[in-house]
């Protein structure tokens, strides 16, 4: 199986300040294996999935994809080797439109600035939820 890993962490940890959000934390997920993270509330889920997606990168440990050593410094690094997040945010802007609200979890702002060409680009996604017109 290790010629077969795609993502392993080792002794991962994460302080914020005095409140320690994961200590030596450390998995593997193997090529093609789908994996749930479960746990109490406050357990460090969503630092841990924050740190493979790139968007926390204050953590100390190992961090290994496709067998390298990696340490994304932005989620869009972590998008270009293939890491995407699905983010569990359910609040929309009310003053953006359906296409930047998509586009938004990104880096946190849309990086096109056309109204129609970021329109074009959600059709997909709007297209695949049956909301496409």
């Amino acid at each position: 199986m290790a010629d077969q890993l795609l993502l392993q962490l080792t002794d991962i940890s994460r302080d914020y300040g005095a409140i320690q959000a994961l200590k030596a934390a450390s998995f593997e997920i193997g090529r093609g294996e789908i994996m749930g993270l479960v746990g109490e509330n406050g357990a460090g889920k969503s630092t841990m999935v924050k740190i493979i997606g790139g968007f926390d990168t204050g953590f100390t440990g190992e961090y290994f994809y496709d067998g390298e050593v990696r340490h994304f410094g932005s989620p869009t690094a972590a998008e270009h080797a293939g890491i995407a997040i699905a983010q569990q945010e359910l609040s929309l802007i009310p003053t953006m439109s359906v296409a930047e609200n998509i586009f938004l979890a990104g880096d946190g702002v849309p990086q096109i600035a056309s109204r129609g060409l970021l329109a074009k680009k959600a059709k997909p996604f709007l297209e695949e939820v049956g909301l496409g017109h």
